[in-house]
């Protein structure tokens, strides 16, 4: 399992975002920078777009665990 090493997302979303990604046979989120080659082009690749609708069904059926970001530390964003 790979940490999220910036805690964007809670450990069980973060866990069921690995475990979907596993299912597309990719061991670990691709960067940005893997699909935005240059600043003027950019385009989402099918297994992303693919793991937002599953995201999308997911939620829209209240499945658990339930998908969100995590919460904004307090303080340093004015």
């Amino acid at each position: 399992m790979v940490s999220d090493p910036h805690e964007y997302l809670p450990i069980e979303t973060f866990e069921w975002c690995q475990n979907q990604l596993a299912q597309l046979n990719l061991s670990s989120p691709p960067q940005a920078r893997d699909f935005i080659p240059i600043l003027d082009c950019f385009e989402v690749p099918h297994y992303y777009r693919s793991l937002i609708h599953t995201a999308r069904l997911h939620s829209a059926v209240g499945a658990r665990p339930r998908l969100q970001v995590a919460a904004k530390p307090r303080g340093g964003y004015g």
